[in-house]
Formats: C-alpha cells, structure tokens, sequence
C-alpha cells in the first residue's frame, strides 16, 4: 500500500538559502536544540504530496534543492519545489533509516 508523502511551502522555502538557519543534522546542531534563527512563518501550506515505493520507511532528507526518502523498496530523490521524482533507486527490504 502506497503512503503519500508531503511536505509544505515552509520546506520548500527553507531550501532556497540554505545558509544561516540550516539544519544540519537531527536536533539542528550538535547539542541537538531544535531550534533555528530563520524559516518561513506561518500559516503554512501543503506544496505537494508524492507517492514512494510501498510508502515511506524513514524521514525525509533535504538539502540542495532535493528532498530524498528510504521507502520500502527505494530510495527515492525527489525536487524540492515540485514533488517532481528526479531519480529513484531499488532497495532491499529491511530495516531503514534516514538517507543522511
């Protein structure tokens, strides 16, 4: 069963500059605060929703205009701004984790 995945105008946005205010890794920085000086403010909307290869098994990744997903049977890279696939590999099924 496939399990749409979506994101918002917020991630879109973020993408564009992704300088100051970048998230690096989980928690943000290496005391993992949560927290970023930039963003878009809300409300925020719904950009796009994408469907990946027997639903998502990990979080998103997202950087370089890219937002990349382990699915169930692939890892997926798909545009930022569109939800458009730009390219698609094959997985083995088991455990997953997230593509960074």
């Amino acid at each position: 069963m496939a399990r749409p995945l979506t994101t918002s105008g917020a991630l879109a946005t973020s993408l564009q500059g992704a300088g100051e205010g970048a998230w690096p890794q989980v928690g943000a920085d290496a005391a993992r605060t949560g927290t970023s000086s930039g963003g878009a403010p809300p409300p925020y909307r719904r950009a796009w929703t994408a469907e990946v290869p027997g639903g998502p098994a990990a979080g998103p990744v997202a950087a370089g205009g890219n937002v990349v997903v382990v699915a169930a049977r692939a890892v997926v890279a798909l545009d930022a701004l569109t939800g458009e696939a730009r390219w698609q590999a094959p997985r083995s099924p088991g455990p997953a984790g997230p593509a960074a």
